[in-house]
Order: C-alpha cells, then structure tokens, then sequence
C-alpha cells in the first residue's frame, strides 16, 4: 500500500463530523499555501497555523508534508477528472471536453498549477507527489483508451498503459511550457488536445482515425 493510500484509509477511519471538517480545512489550506508560497514553502507548522490543527495531529495522520500535499492534491485532481467525466462524457469527444475543462481549472488556479508543474519535472527521484499526478492523469488516458480498443478502433498491437503514461507525460510537458511563458494562455487547451490527437493518430483506426484527422486539422488552424 502506498503513503497516500495509507493516509487515506487512516483517515477514513475518523468518522466524527469535527474530523471530517477539519480534514477538509487541512487540504483546502494546504492547496492554499501551495498556490501562494510554492511546493517548497509548504512547511508543516505553518499548515498546522493556518489549519488551526496541532503540528503532532498532522504528523500523526499525513506522516510527513510529501504525503500530506499528495492527498490534497489527489483529491482535487480526482474530484476535477470526474466532474469534467460527468459533463463530457466517454470516448475521443468526451477526452476532447475533459482537456478543455482541464485547461479552464488552470486558469482558475494559475498558481497552484505552475506549483504542480514545478513539482512533476523536479530532479528528485522518490517524488510521491509527481507519482501521483502520472498516476491520475495516465489513469484517465488508460480508461479512454480501453474503450476504444472494445469499439474495435484501437490498432491491436497497442499497449495501452504505455501510451496511456506517455500521454500524461505530454499533458503536463504542455503545461509546463504554458507554466514559464512559452505558450499563450488561450492556446493551453488546443496545443494539449493537439498533441493528445496526434498520438492517436498513429495508433487509431476506423471511424475514431477519422475523427482524430478531423480534430487535428482544427487545431491546428486554430495554433496557427
């Protein structure tokens, strides 16, 4: 079992209302610091101030500040893929929605994003937090994928969680070029969508190929 999943089954068994709220106090806070001071700003003596938590009740619950911002994470990030699954939908168009909708919770967060981003291309090797952020994201890929392999349209000798983890390594590639200024912000979806579909591309078939080149071809007038 992982830290994060640990921590969440710890954490699952507090069942008081008090606890409960001030579980969500302690990850709304933590996001918080996150987008004002940055990954390395988050210390857990202040998230312990500003939570109005005792510091030994967060060590006690999280272990540490790596897998406390990983559950705060995680739990935005899942809560975002599912409504943005919601309104979408499944397949290539409901992938399609879901990357706009993603991009719209970016520019709502600027700075928690250009934070995670930081986070998911640092040089350390035991990274729980960017674990997770691949985890999550590949996991959304996975499942779109599968669904096309079951329609048929997916090119058989595809490994599906291959792509699914190259995928999640663009999306955040891309954003991380929007993060330093590289890209405009009103192009972040359509270069993300963009470079989604030409994976796709080279590994779809039937009526989903046909669709693909459909969406490329206006993407790409729309970057050009």
């Amino acid at each position: 079992m992982s830290r994060v999943s640990a921590a969440v089954q710890k954490r699952s068994s507090y069942a008081s209302e008090s606890m409960a709220r001030r579980r969500v106090r302690v990850l709304e806070e933590t996001r918080k610091l996150i987008a004002e001071a940055g990954y390395d700003g988050v210390t857990m003596r202040l998230l312990a101030e500003r939570s109005q938590v005792a510091s030994a009740t967060l060590y006690n619950i999280y272990g540490n500040k790596e897998t406390l911002i990983a559950s705060a994470v995680s739990e935005l990030l899942e809560e975002q893929i599912e409504r943005g699954r919601q309104q979408s939908g499944g397949g290539l168009e409901g992938e399609i929605t879901r990357i706009q909708w993603i991009a719209d919770e970016i520019m709502r967060m600027p700075e928690y994003a250009r934070a995670m981003v930081t986070v998911y291309f640092s040089g350390s090797a035991d990274n729980i937090v960017r674990d997770l952020l691949r985890r999550i994201t590949s996991t959304n890929y996975a499942r779109m994928l599968d669904a096309l392999k079951r329609d048929g349209d997916l090119l058989p000798w595809v490994n599906v969680e291959l792509v699914a983890s190259e995928l999640a390594n663009h999306e955040y590639a891309v954003v991380h070029d929007w993060a330093v200024g590289q890209l405009p912000s009103e192009q972040l979806a359509e270069r993300q969508k963009y470079v989604m579909l030409l994976t796709l591309g080279s590994i779809t078939q039937g009526a989903t190929a046909d669709a693909v080149r459909k969406h490329l071809q206006a993407c790409q007038s729309n970057l050009l």
